[in-house]
């Protein structure tokens, strides 16, 4: 056995066990929150991230951009072109729509795979699901395209 094991445990004993308290939580916690508020806040906060939200916070981007063009006006940009690491406010909030679409069409498709589902219920969550994942997809890879000029060429 180990000579220091009992002074650790003396230390321990005596130092570093934790109090005994007895906290309530509070009543709204003892019977747990309602599923749709949890699906609500994690589908907002999944919205927040894929948003840039942070990023937004820390480089402060304007939120529109403008260019000229050929006739020689200012016409306003909401994509920032050539720059994958970089974004204005209201592309990023674009691209976390788009994204928060694909994720509800796969929960659409996980609520048509619940085989407590009646079959016509099964048919429209399966028909939205694969809509919203298309409609998300393609929209995603038009802005990579404007982003990024010869993408997928």
């Amino acid at each position: 056995m180990d000579p220091l094991f009992p002074i650790f445990k003396a230390i321990y004993t005596s130092a570093l066990r934790a109090p005994d308290i007895k906290l309530k939580l509070p009543s709204i916690f003892e019977k747990g929150l309602p599923k749709m508020l949890v699906f609500v806040l994690l589908l907002a906060s999944y919205f927040v991230i894929c948003s840039g939200i942070v990023y937004d916070m820390i480089n402060e981007p304007p939120s529109i951009g403008s260019r000229r063009d050929a006739d020689g006006r200012v016409r306003p940009v909401a994509v920032l072109e050539y720059r994958l690491n970089a974004q204005y406010v209201i592309e990023g909030f674009s691209a976390g729509f788009l994204f928060t679409i694909g994720g509800l069409g796969f929960i659409s498709l996980n609520w048509a795979a619940d085989p407590s589902t009646t079959t016509r219920s099964r048919y429209i969550f399966l028909g939205l699901g694969i809509f919203l994942i298309i409609i998300a997809y393609n929209t995603l890879i038009m802005f990579l395209k404007m982003k990024i000029t010869n993408y997928l060429q």
